[in-house]
């Protein structure tokens, strides 16, 4: 993939439509880009003021201790879940630090569909094995570890955190859910995230998932792994979708680049059931797109 969008640009086209980006969409690529830049900076849906200083991607030290605190679902704060009174309808209510659940502008997970096609930066996986832990968290099964390795996105690096699983899969393409999605979750030096998002289907067999499946506690608590690559969790990267977002979980914080990749892995029946078996469903449902641009590579 070339780089014609690169450094905050990309981000800026997502996130705020200004005069520059305007120009550029009306090239060709989307015809309702005229209209929409019609509008106002200051009016964007997609445009909290912070976002207009240097330091628009750099959340304050106590919110960035927050973020990172959720980064492990439930791990403190108030309690939530997928159904009835703590469920999503309900995550913006359910304590202060949610609000973005239920106000914000820009939340994640969001249907694909309708990309901007554009010329998006490639993904370079500097990922290296490494020892992890396999956790139940009580919401999802997390496999985090120290040392994992890198990504750079858009010419800055992230370093890998942790990833984790969601059924169905949280991003939908053409309004199609798959069975599952594994999220993972980078963290730059400023604090900010950017997670990648790899949907994947019954079909073959991933020596990778199938060990996580096995080593995971069936009820909460965390068991060694080993030594794994992670490696064995993602395609090929030949296509790409690519936008500003949120956390998918409390506190829904607007702080995330997303890139969800347009092809899905091949996992087995047998894992897949056994996920589910102890998480029948543990996604968000999809949330306005609102001004946003999604790109599509």
């Amino acid at each position: 993939m070339k780089r014609v969008l690169a450094g905050v640009g990309i981000v800026a086209l997502v996130a705020v439509i200004g005069i520059g980006t305007a120009k550029a969409l009306m090239s060709g690529e989307a015809p309702h880009a005229a209209a929409e830049a019609k509008h106002d900076a200051a009016d964007a849906h997609a445009a909290p003021a912070a976002h207009d200083s240097k330091d628009a991607h750099e959340a304050p030290e106590g919110e960035k201790k927050s973020i990172l605190s959720h980064l492990i679902p439930g791990k403190d704060g108030a309690h939530w879940g997928y159904e009835g009174s703590t469920g999503p309808e309900n995550w913006g209510q359910i304590a202060e630090a949610n609000k973005a659940c239920a106000s914000g502008l820009e939340q994640s997970p969001i249907d694909l569909t309708g990309g901007v096609d554009a010329e998006v930066s490639n993904i370079a996986l500097h990922w290296k094995p490494a020892e992890w832990n396999v956790l139940n968290n009580g919401h999802t099964i997390q496999v985090e570890g120290k040392d994992g390795g890198y990504a750079t996105i858009d010419g800055e690096r992230f370093d890998l955190l942790q990833f984790h699983f969601h059924t169905p899969s949280e991003h939908t393409i053409d309004g199609r859910n798959y069975p599952m999605e594994v999220h993972f979750v980078h963290k730059n030096a400023e604090g900010r995230l950017a997670v990648i998002g790899v949907l994947m289907m019954p079909g073959g067999e991933n020596p990778l998932f199938s060990t996580i499946m096995e080593k995971a506690p069936k009820e909460e608590g965390s068991a060694s792994v080993g030594m794994i690559e992670q490696r064995g969790m993602i395609a090929p990267i030949d296509g790409i979708y690519r936008y500003q977002g949120s956390l998918t979980t409390p506190p829904c914080s607007e702080t995330v680049l997303w890139t969800v990749l347009s092809t899905p892995i091949l996992v087995s029946q047998k894992d897949v059931e056994a996920f589910q078996a102890m998480f029948p469903m543990n996604a968000r449902p999809i949330q306005p797109v609102n001004r946003r641009y999604v790109l599509r590579d």
